[in-house]
């Protein structure tokens, strides 16, 4: 029998990865697509950005030495709907690090494109965007169109080197 925090943790993670799972499911037809004609029924991403989700949501208070919270399970659900309406099929996997504040970070770097997402809660989101040296910062809210045009340049780029 399982102890209730451990069932809890179970719980946790596997509701971000059947989260992932829906909204990868649901992505636009023609929205974040490749123009290669033969894809995955699964983008290469996918897997390993639901790995990463469900292993943010078994972290622990504390999780960093110094006290930090969880990361919040709607600071992932926000996550996991973000990525799948930003990213394309052959979009490199990004790299999602938790955040003392209980939120996450994610970021690319790739052949010039540096493109970090910090979520601070649904909803509290801020870009910073570098390409060849020149950098921006934004505030996204719900709207991730200003996403698009890095997503797709950090994907060209590195379609480009393979």
């Amino acid at each position: 029998m399982m102890a209730p925090l451990d069932t809890a943790i179970e719980d946790r993670g596997a509701s971000v990865t059947a989260i992932v799972d829906q909204l990868v499911a649901s992505r636009p037809s023609g929205a974040a697509q490749t123009s290669e004609l033969s894809e995955p029924a699964e983008p290469n991403w996918v897997h390993s950005v639901t790995g990463e989700l469900a292993r943010l949501a078994l972290l622990r208070e504390g999780w960093d030495g110094y006290g930090a919270g969880p990361v919040r399970r709607d600071v992932l659900s926000f996550a996991a709907h973000l990525l799948a309406r930003i990213m394309q099929n052959d979009t490199p996997t990004p790299n999602l690090t938790p955040m003392a504040h209980e939120g996450v970070l994610i970021e690319w770097r790739e052949h010039g494109v540096e493109l970090e997402i910090e979520i601070e809660a649904p909803a509290q989101v801020w870009v910073r965007y570098s390409v060849d040296g020149h950098e921006e910062e934004w505030p996204v809210r719900s709207d991730f169109h200003s996403l698009t045009s890095p997503v797709a340049e950090l994907t060209k780029r590195a379609a480009a080197r393979r």
